[in-house]
């Protein structure tokens, strides 16, 4: 089952049943062709990464931020090779947008680092062109503290749509 959710109101909008395990992107689109996204920001894991669905969000209204993993293994790379030399080397000239926020629950502490860009000059052209919509791009790395032991996870994350960033 696919459910789309307003998470700030706590509703369900919608859900699509699948075949199963392996048919999830056809529910998605199925339930995306149901919405009406006009102003809203549509957030999918890593799952949702396909063009096609970027596409049909951008067609109902919304912008979409999507999680990127390895399905889509070119802009992984140039996303992780980005950050990476950002990480070590600084952004050069390019407008970088930071957030943190620190959270202390259920005997940890977590730390939530987010960084952003809307200038993507930097990408090659053939991702652009892949992602005709794609505005900015986005890590959010956690660090969680249990008992003085650190875990650090990084998630990156895009924003597909008209809107040239977005509020951490």
């Amino acid at each position: 089952m696919i459910s789309a959710f307003a998470t700030g109101s706590g509703l369900c909008l919608g859900q699509e049943g699948t075949r199963g395990k392996g048919h999830e992107l056809a529910g998605i689109k199925a339930l995306l062709d149901t919405l009406n996204l006009k102003g809203c920001i549509v957030t999918i894991d890593a799952i949702g990464c396909q063009t096609e669905i970027a596409q049909k969000i951008v067609d109902h209204g919304g912008d979409s931020l999507l999680a990127v993993k390895d399905n889509q293994e070119t802009l992984a790379q140039a996303l992780r090779e980005f950050f990476a030399d950002g990480d070590t080397g600084g952004f050069g000239t390019l407008p970088v947008s930071r957030y943190s926020a620190i959270g202390k629950d259920h005997g940890r502490i977590e730390t939530r680092n987010h960084l952003w860009v809307t200038d993507l000059t930097w990408l090659d052209r053939p991702i652009r062109q892949h992602w005709p919509k794609l505005a900015g791009v986005g890590r959010v790395e956690r660090v969680r503290e249990i008992k003085l032991v650190q875990q650090v996870h990084k998630c990156m994350r895009m924003l597909l749509g008209p809107r040239a960033g977005i509020r951490a």
